[in-house]
């Protein structure tokens, strides 16, 4: 009797250490392939801006911020939810059936989105005072591919497959960074010419995505109304949230834009880009994770220590050390971005804060907690950036991102704590 249950603890063991080795792996696979994209975009954006110059940059900078706030919209929770179906399936064919059900309501999200840049095109030049209508009106075909990025976190993430979620960020950088720099170097470079090689990237890495993914179209008519049914449930909860609290933060760029212009949109826009590393351990060690914590009562205590430390320890350096990074980076005249620094690391560092947690309650189909987060993000953010960004420029869009991420961390935490005295409670019934 002794010899079975010690073999049965062994057995237990050995297959708590796989895990974590796993865990462990996972985090790291994500983590080091983000931030050699992030690394490259870097490299991106050292081109663009010796290529483009401070008001060029800051066009394209609008462009980004444009396509980045409209395409929250065009989610509708859908990516969510067959995020969540994968991490709760355990059969090989029905995984393949969700594959390709994201990918079919991806390609439809992605035409209706492509007629709305469409649409901005005729106005956007009169409002915010730019010359990108007719650009826009070019692209917009291409612009379809963009609700795609948040399909391919989706599925890599619900169905454990780091690797193809890290491959394509590296493709995605990979495939506009070659001809960037080819174009840069032979020909010069142009607002419109990045713009198109930022899409045609998109595509190429999408189309490697599909590839790596194998989705089946096989049964769609089930599994897509699966998808809707989980939709109602859960993602359309979350996807109102989402678009609450994202779009508010995204938001200030097009008020940097209307109050003090495209060019400090750049230099903003490169402190973010700068402060981005901060919450990406934070990102990628909850996204390993997630899957698991469907059949977990909590987050193990290490996961808090081991994130906070990261976030300390990477905020100070970047601190300590921006000046030198902006202007070995990007020359002397981007050396305002240096203003924007501290208080984006501080906004990094409680957006990373949240994330272990974040994900436990979306793993547990919490959709209309993660709602109630992002509405009260979203009333904090958009009433700071409406007083702080006509006052202050970039420098209160800054802030305002502090307040919005300080509000959900606390929001999250308040509400995952009521997760776990409910599991309690269960269990003592």
């Amino acid at each position: 009797m002794n010899t079975g249950v010690s073999t049965v603890l062994n057995q237990i063991r050995v297959e708590n250490v796989i895990k974590h080795k796993k865990v462990i792996h996972q985090t790291g696979l994500l983590f080091f392939s983000q931030i050699a994209a992030l690394l490259i975009g870097i490299l991106l954006k050292s081109i663009q801006t010796r290529g483009l110059g401070p008001e060029g940059y800051g066009l394209f900078a609008f462009f980004t911020s444009i396509t980045a706030f409209t395409v929250l919209f065009f989610r509708f929770g859908l990516f969510s939810s067959v995020k969540v179906l994968l991490a709760n399936n355990h059969d090989a064919r029905k995984e393949r059936e969700l594959f390709g059900a994201g990918f079919v309501l991806a390609f439809l999200i992605g035409l209706l989105y492509s007629l709305l840049i469409f649409a901005i095109s005729f106005f956007v030049d009169g409002l915010f005072e730019v010359e990108i209508g007719s650009i826009l009106r070019v692209a917009s075909p291409l612009c379809f591919i963009l609700p795609f990025g948040f399909l391919i976190n989706s599925l890599g993430v619900g169905s454990n497959r780091i690797g193809h979620t890290s491959t394509f960020t590296l493709l995605n950088k990979l495939f506009f960074l070659i001809p960037l720099g080819l174009a840069f170097y032979f020909y010069g470079l142009s607002v419109s010419h990045v713009i198109f090689l930022n899409l045609s990237a998109a595509i190429l890495a999408v189309l490697v995505a599909g590839f790596m993914f194998n989705p089946s179209l096989s049964n769609q008519v089930a599994t897509v109304g699966g998808v809707l049914r989980k939709n109602r449930q859960f993602g359309i909860h979350l996807y109102t949230g989402q678009v609450a609290d994202q779009a508010a933060l995204q938001f200030g760029g097009l008020l940097i834009a209307y109050f003090a212009g495209t060019t400090e949109l750049g230099f903003y826009s490169l402190a973010v880009i700068m402060c981005m590393p901060i919450a990406l351990l934070s990102k990628s060690l909850s996204q390993s994770l997630f899957k698991g914590f469907a059949e977990r009562d909590k987050v193990p205590l290490r996961v808090f220590l081991v994130n906070g430390v990261w976030l300390i320890g990477s905020m100070v350096f970047l601190v300590l050390f921006s000046k030198l990074i902006i202007s070995f980076l990007f020359g002397n005249e981007f050396l305002t971005t240096a203003r924007f620094v501290f208080p984006l690391a501080l906004a990094g560092v409680l957006n990373g804060i949240y994330q272990p947690a974040n994900d436990f309650i979306a793993v547990k189909g919490r959709g209309k907690w993660m709602r109630s987060n992002s509405i009260r993000m979203m009333v904090v953010t958009v009433v700071a950036g409406l007083i702080l960004i006509p006052a202050y420029g970039a420098m209160g869009a800054a802030w305002t991102s502090v307040l919005g991420m300080a509000t959900f961390a606390a929001s999250c935490f308040y509400y995952y704590a009521k997760s776990l005295k409910a599991s309690s409670n269960r269990s003592e019934i």
